[in-house]
């Protein structure tokens, strides 16, 4: 097991909403549907808006490649406000060839 070490400020900032937080979920059939996936959460978030905190979950059968974690992490990193208040998880499953996203982001 890993663990990760985040400031309690850090954390306490991007899960103290003060606006209604959203969340959004996606999953895909198998791992080569990763695209499929990513972009059905994309395609959620208002272009219009920014990003004040992000929290992104993925499961799979195994871990992202480094060129499958630029494709996810792309397109939102642009939009987020403050880099201290995004968070990327990755998690393995015992399913096979699986691949899920679930998202939990506030607008500014």
């Amino acid at each position: 097991m890993n663990y990760v070490g985040i400031s309690y400020d850090n954390l306490r900032d991007t899960i103290s909403f003060k606006r209604p937080a959203k969340f959004i979920q996606s999953s895909a059939v198998s791992l080569s549907e990763l695209d499929i996936a990513l972009s059905q959460i994309v395609s959620q978030i208002s272009k219009e808006i920014s990003i004040k905190s992000f929290i992104f979950n993925f499961e799979g059968s195994r871990y992202p490649s480094f060129e499958e974690w630029e494709k996810i992490t792309a397109p939102i990193e642009d939009r987020v406000l403050d880099e201290k208040n995004l968070f990327f998880k990755a998690e393995i499953t015992d399913e096979p060839d699986r691949c899920w996203m679930g998202v939990i982001y506030v607008a500014s």
